[in-house]
């Protein structure tokens, strides 16, 4: 099964529990992806998660029994157009502690890493500001983009602040790629999320990726 996946920075918010567990009326579909299969090795425990500054007490979730769902409006990191990854045979997990939420899909293949380029080439200095619809079709406003990219075109870790119908919320990414297994993580909170704890979560993606 092939999955297209690009969160909707607005919907992971509920799925941190920030606006109760009331149904989204998204005009996109939800992400899953599989808890077992041979990715399953690269996806993060939540003791390793919790270990980083801000993300403390998360608890697992399954992507199926959380409200997370695909992006109608793909961009890269800088704002520009993208096209949404094609994962197919994919792994992931969420996060959830309060005010916080992390997801995590674990994913290969040649789409993959063409997409992983595509996101590459959208960095440039300066980086945004930049508007996109969200799956609730309303317009958030993404600034404030402070991104690191890589070496070796490996990948990039990131924040950013969300505005969106007057609500202020905070994002992080990180893609990490490590020979044909590529990590995509994706970070919302009601506080502004540290760049350096999105590169200690880069580091702990990037260190299972090695030894799973």
């Amino acid at each position: 099964m092939i999955r297209r996946l690009a969160v909707a920075l607005v919907a992971m918010l509920v799925a941190a529990g920030c606006s109760g567990d009331d149904a989204v009326d998204s005009a996109t579909p939800r992400i899953t992806a599989e808890e077992g299969g041979e990715l399953s090795s690269f996806v993060l425990a939540a003791e390793s998660i919790g270990s980083v500054d801000g993300f403390e007490g998360v608890v697992a979730q399954e992507l199926g029994d959380v409200q997370v769902f695909e992006n109608p409006d793909p961009r890269g990191p800088c704002g520009g157009s993208s096209p949404a990854p094609p994962l197919e045979d994919t792994a992931g997990r969420s996060f959830a502690a309060e005010g916080v939420s992390v997801v995590q899909v674990v994913a290969s293949g040649a789409d993959v890493d063409a997409y992983v380029d595509a996101q590459l080439d959208d960095i440039a200095d300066p980086c945004g500001p930049y508007d996109s619809t969200t799956n609730v079709e309303t317009v958030q406003t993404v600034d404030s983009i402070d991104i690191v990219p890589l070496a070796d075109e490996s990948g990039f870790f990131s924040t950013a602040r969300i505005q969106n119908a007057g609500q202020t919320i905070y994002g992080g990414s990180a893609i990490i790629r490590v020979d044909d297994v590529t990590s995509l993580v994706f970070v919302v909170g009601v506080e502004p999320i540290a760049l350096t704890s999105m590169e200690s979560l880069a580091r702990l993606v990037d260190a299972q990726l090695r030894s799973g």
